[in-house]
């Protein structure tokens, strides 16, 4: 099992965040470039948590300290569903108010020439139609659009007929540039749309001074799931993976939203198993109190794009065993963490069980995956690359 986990870490190699966009000349400041540019971000922010809503909290957080760059945003958190409503029908009727509210938002803030740049974070099916109105509004006002891939298949998505591939080929034709988190999603966009740029720019982490206290006192050693409890979160999986180990000193500590029901069904009513803790969905800061206590933290998604929780656990130095889908395979790629296959739950458990029995090996995970956040994915170096992008797009639009 040792030998298992060791070769999952090695499966991709590791791609670094590179600016992919061609410019045509050497950046020089003209007046457009040392004034501020005005980016329309398109983006969900909490409640309810997430990783995209939290990157949007971080971003604009940032955006506040410079100069050149005023972020305004048009929020596109769920507001009329919960996050475990994902039926067709559920997703359709909340997302035609939300449809209607942000183009007259949007239209508003165009008509007034209050925008230079819209930056739309496109999260895949339903919101897809939601994020084509947009960009084709912009187009119609002549505002340069950039489509902010946060999804893990497309690769798939675009070869297929269905109602998600033909939206996103419609949605790309309309706009100037891309943004891809991870390297299969950039060669996809490439392939399939030749001459649209394509920006292979990862997510980001904030890496303060301060470190954030570990609780680990209250469940002792544990292993910790941050996320929706949803099925496509790989939470039965996990489940069936956990009630195989057999593993005495151990916990596993479930921190996300969750649907009653649904918990119920998955057999975690409290007292049904006492090395199980759900703590439902916590405040970021105790969120990082628990993943700075854990001794492994898992990610089991079957699909994901460049998932914040494994970024802020690679960031505190713990072991991570996910799903090798999305940007996670360029994450934990050199020994920087354990990958399995989506939906398997024995190579799962197999994983688990590896690190639990090797303290050493925790510890070298986490090594090297603090060393790789602070280096690749730190917010400065990865703001830059988005300024770089919309100040030249702002260029060429003026």
């Amino acid at each position: 099992m040792l030998e298992a986990a060791q070769s999952a870490t090695s499966t991709i190699e590791p791609t670094p965040p590179r600016l992919t966009v061609s410019l045509s000349r050497s950046y020089e400041p003209t007046l457009r470039n040392v004034m501020t540019v005005r980016v329309k971000l398109v983006s969900p922010l909490p409640p309810p948590a997430g990783g995209i809503a939290r990157w949007t909290a971080l971003v604009m957080r940032y955006a506040r300290s410079q100069s050149t760059i005023r972020i305004s945003l048009l929020n596109t958190a769920l507001r009329l569903r919960s996050v475990t409503q994902t039926s067709p029908l559920a997703r359709i009727s909340a997302g035609i108010p939300q449809i209607l509210r942000c183009t007259f938002s949007l239209a508003q803030g165009l008509a007034r020439r209050q925008v230079d740049v819209v930056h739309i974070n496109c999260s895949g099916q339903f919101g897809i139609a939601r994020d084509l109105v947009l960009a084709t509004l912009a187009r119609l006002f002549r505002v340069p659009v950039v489509i902010h891939i946060r999804f893990g298949r497309v690769p798939v998505v675009l070869k297929s007929d269905g109602y998600e591939g033909l939206l996103l080929r419609r949605l790309l034709a309309k706009v100037n540039a891309t943004i891809a988190i991870d390297s299969k999603t950039a060669n996809a966009l490439r392939e399939h749309c030749p001459g649209l740029p394509v920006s292979l720019i990862p997510n980001c982490i904030d890496t303060p001074d301060w470190s954030p206290r570990a609780e680990s006192e209250e469940f002792g050693k544990y292993v910790l799931f941050a996320g929706w409890l949803i099925r496509a979160k790989g939470i039965e999986e996990l489940l069936a993976a956990w009630r195989e180990l057999h593993i005495d000193g151990w916990n596993l500590v479930l921190a996300g939203t969750y649907d009653v029901a649904y918990l119920d069904a998955l057999g975690l009513r409290p007292g049904t198993d006492s090395t199980i803790t759900v703590l439902g969905e916590v405040e970021h800061e105790r969120l990082m109190s628990l993943m700075a206590g854990c001794e492994i933290f898992v990610l089991p998604s079957h699909t994901e794009g460049f998932p914040n929780s494994v970024l802020e656990a690679m960031s505190l130095g713990r072991a991570v065993i996910a799903c090798d889908v999305g940007a996670i395979g360029d994450m934990l790629s050199e020994d920087c963490g354990v990958t399995v296959p989506p939906r398997d739950s024995a190579k799962l458990g197999q994983s688990i069980a590896v690190l639990m029995a090797d303290s050493d090996m925790r510890a070298k995970l986490g090594a090297n995956a603090a060393l790789r956040a602070k280096t690749l994915y730190s917010l400065p170096a990865v703001f830059d690359q988005y300024r770089a992008l919309w100040e030249h797009l702002a260029d060429r639009h003026y």
